[in-house]
C-alpha cells in the first residue's frame, strides 16, 4: 500500500473535512498510483461509488458512503477496504483451450520413464512448443494441424524460446546452444555458436 510522504500527508489533511467525492478520488489515486484509471461511477447527494482499474485488469470498487469522510480513520478504513477488495477480486486468468494426452499424439513415442523439463514457447503462428518426457524431443501443438512430436537429436531440452526470427526456436541442450528452424519439413536442427 502507498505510504504518503510529508507533502501527501498535508494533501490528505487538507481534504479530510471536505464533503466532495472528488477528494476521495484524489486520495485513492495517490494510494493506488499504479491504477490505470480511477473514476466516480455514481454520485447523488452525499453517496458515491468509486472504481479503480489496476494494471492486471482487477477492478476495484468502493462502496457508497452515506456521509462525508471527516476523520483520518474514515479515510484509512475506506482505503483498507479498497485494498482488501483488490486482493479478494479474482484476477483475469487465461482459460485452457484443450488438454493433450501423450497417448493422443498421432506419432506417439514409446512410453518413457523420464520427465519433461519446464519450458514452453509460442511462435508467431500460434504453435505451442514444449519438451517431451523422453528428454530430447519437442512436442508441437497446433490448433489446425493437431499435435506432433519432433525428434531433435539432443540429450535433453532444458529451455525453449522463440529466437526472434520467424520460424526459429532457441533450445538449450546441456553444453550446447542450438536453433531449430521450421521449414517445409517439420523441423530441422542446426547448431549456432
Amino acid at each position: 500500500m502507498y505510504t504518503p510522504d510529508a507533502e501527501a500527508k498535508t494533501f490528505i489533511a487538507d481534504y479530510m473535512n471536505e464533503s466532495q467525492p472528488e477528494a476521495l478520488l484524489d486520495i485513492a489515486r495517490m494510494t493506488f498510483p499504479e491504477a490505470a484509471s480511477a473514476r466516480l461511477v455514481d454520485f447523488t447527494g452525499a453517496e458515491f461509488l468509486l472504481e479503480l482499474e489496476l494494471p492486471d485488469g482487477t477492478s476495484v470498487r468502493g462502496f457508497a458512503w452515506p456521509e462525508p469522510l471527516t476523520r483520518r480513520q474514515d479515510i484509512r478504513e475506506h482505503l483498507q477496504t479498497l485494498q482488501w477488495q483488490a486482493q479478494m477480486s479474482p484476477s483475469p486468468t487465461p482459460s485452457p483451450t484443450g488438454i493433450v494426452e501423450w497417448e493422443d499424439l498421432s506419432d506417439h513415442l514409446p512410453d518413457s520413464d523420464g520427465w519433461m523439463h519446464s519450458g514452453i514457447a509460442v511462435d508467431e503462428a500460434g504453435t505451442i512448443f514444449c519438451a517431451h518426457p523422453d528428454g530430447g524431443a519437442l512436442i508441437a501443438i497446433e490448433a489446425v494441424v493437431g499435435s506432433r512430436i519432433i525428434p531433435t537429436g539432443f540429450a535433453e531440452l532444458h529451455g525453449i524460446s522463440c529466437a526472434g526470427a520467424p520460424g526459429v526456436l532457441a533450445v538449450a541442450d546441456p553444453g550446447y546452444r542450438a536453433l531449430l528452424e521450421r521449414g517445409c519439413s517439420p523441423l530441422s536442427a542446426s547448431l549456432s555458436v
